[in-house]
């Protein structure tokens, strides 16, 4: 627990911590070569929603209605 605390204040450590749980979770669920592929499909996943929303936002409010009516359009 010691180390614990010592990254309690280190957002990064913290992160860090946190992916290597959520691999962990990942590979004693799937098996190791499934595990490997879907922690690095989470990741790519991701980062290309963070690239998403950076192109939205320069885009403008206008992109946010597309956004929608194509998300309302898989529903159904």
């Amino acid at each position: 627990m010691t180390e614990y605390s010592d990254l309690k204040h280190d957002p990064d450590a913290l992160q860090y911590l946190k992916d290597r749980k959520a691999m962990a979770r990942a590979l004693s669920q799937h098996g190791y070569v499934v595990g490997m592929w879907y922690y690095h499909k989470k990741l790519e996943l991701i980062s290309q929603r963070e690239e998403m929303y950076a192109f939205a936002f320069q885009v403008g409010h206008r992109s946010q209605g597309h956004t929608k009516s194509s998300k309302s359009n898989v529903r159904q």
